[in-house]
This record gives structure tokens, C-alpha cells and sequence, in this order.
């Protein structure tokens, strides 16, 4: 299967092969972090290929005598199997970061009962990952509270992606006050300094 990408790995299949069921030509795709495994071993038959053996990625991996670049393609060949089909009515270029960030917080969302309306969500960091969870969190129906190192975003995160809430995580008095409200807690900061705040708050 062959499909144009840009930075992100959306696009529109243009050849499909003779044993590919599941999409045809003019399909508007999207192409996670693996393009290939062995599809014989027992992660991969338990739809768990992140942790096969012999993964082919999405970038910077071995491919019959090539590497695979990513986004940075002019077109990417992919097993049926690791594709997406993105729906009519959704843009390619709003629904790709959902194939990283979104998944990346969707996923223990899901897995960790994250979904439950009416509960605390804290968000700790407000980079791509951040962001996605915001809205991940308003869409199931959470109360949503952004904890950053930053004063400057707590506009952005406000006004712009909706949270209800923000915590400046340097004030350790606000964040014992209030942190042990929250029932779920997403930890986005880098390793460093998640560690140093939440052992000083839990």
C-alpha cells in the first residue's frame, strides 16, 4: 500500500495491493509508529505489536534493504494491517497528531478507567501530550486542572483548550492545598522534574 505523507503520516492511499481487503485508492489514511512486525509471534497475535520481536517502524528502521523515514517520506509503503482509515469528516492534518499524542494519552486513559464524568483529571505539563489530554479530559466529561512550571500558560490553557483549572506547580502551597482533589493525575513533565514535584506534593 502507498501513501502520500507529510510531516505527520496521513494521507491518501494511491496503490493498494492485490491481497489488500480493507482500503482502495482515494482512502484518506493514517499510519501509526509501525508499518510492519512478524505478525506470527504471541504479542502479535494478541494485537500487542509494539512488543514484538522484530518491529519495522515507522522511522529509522531497517526495510528490505532501505530505512523507513516517517513523515519525512515522499510515500511510505505499510502492511494493511497498521493502517487507519480516517473518517470524510475529519481533516488529515487535525486528526495526525492523534496517531502520537493522542494515542500516547488516550491509551492509559482508557486502560486506567480515566473516563469516568464528573472526576478530577490533573494534567501535569503543558507541551503536545498536555494538550491532548485537555481535550481528551473535557470530552469525557472530567474536570480538568493543568499543573506547569509556567504561569505564562495558564491563559492558553484556560481560555484556549478549555481547562477549568491551573496550578503552578513552584508553589508548593497552592499544590498541597489543592492536588489531593484530583482523582487521576497524567504525569507530562520530563523525568527530572516530575519527580522532584510530586515527591515534594504526594
Amino acid at each position: 500500500m502507498v501513501v502520500f505523507c507529510r510531516h505527520e503520516i496521513v494521507g491518501v492511499v494511491t496503490k493498494v495491493g492485490i491481497n489488500v481487503k480493507k482500503f482502495r485508492v482515494g482512502d484518506n489514511v493514517g499510519v501509526g509508529v509501525i508499518v510492519e512486525s512478524c505478525q506470527t509471534c504471541e504479542n502479535c497475535n494478541q494485537d500487542l505489536e509494539q512488543y514484538c520481536p522484530k518491529p519495522v517502524f515507522t522511522y529509522n528502521s531497517p526495510y528490505k534493504g532501505t530505512r523507513t523515514h516517517g513523515g519525512y517520506s515522499d510515500f511510505v509503503v505499510v502492511h494493511q494491517r497498521y493502517v487507519l482509515q480516517f473518517p470524510d469528516n475529519l481533516p488529515l492534518d487535525a486528526g495526525a497528531p492523534l496517531l502520537c499524542a493522542g494515542i500516547t494519552v488516550y491509551s492509559p486513559m482508557k486502560y486506567y478507567g480515566m473516563t469516568e464524568p464528573g472526576k478530577h483529571l490533573g494534567v501535569a505539563g503543558l507541551g503536545g501530550l498536555g494538550h491532548v489530554a485537555i481535550k481528551f479530559g473535557k470530552a469525557f466529561g472530567l474536570k480538568v486542572t493543568v499543573i506547569s512550571t509556567s504561569p505564562d500558560k495558564e491563559t492558553e490553557a484556560i481560555d484556549k483548550l478549555g481547562a477549568d483549572s491551573f496550578l503552578v506547580s513552584k508553589d508548593p502551597e497552592k499544590m498541597k492545598v489543592r492536588y489531593h482533589t484530583i482523582n487521576f493525575k497524567t504525569n507530562l513533565f520530563h523525568l527530572g522534574y516530575a519527580l522532584s514535584c510530586f515527591t515534594l506534593i504526594s
